[in-house]
């Protein structure tokens, strides 16, 4: 990430928590068009420890959105210390 920034792209690292707590926040004052535009935006975006949250559907539904105007577009990078098993890893993201 560092390289890139150095670049000349821009990006982002923030925890999940974080980031879903600001997605919790955009609802109340109906900014979440805004802030997946914003994210959107970004060449690089580096969520870390997703492992480790509990998502309200609502959150849910924001960051699948954001996730979506992203794919293939822009590069997302997800962290998390949890061990992989069967080849899913997020207990906060369900399929």
């Amino acid at each position: 990430m560092l390289k890139a920034l150095q670049n000349g792209y821009r990006g982002l690292f923030i925890k999940a928590q974080d980031l879903f707590d600001e997605m919790y926040a955009s609802i109340a004052d109906r900014a979440s068009r805004k802030l997946i535009r914003r994210l959107a935006r970004l060449d690089l975006l580096l969520i870390d420890e997703i492992g480790y949250v509990n998502l309200r559907p609502e959150q849910a539904n924001i960051f699948f959105k954001l996730m979506e105007e992203r794919y293939r577009r822009k590069a997302t990078l997800l962290t998390t210390n949890l061990s992989m098993i069967n080849g899913r890893c997020c207990s906060a993201i369900k399929t």
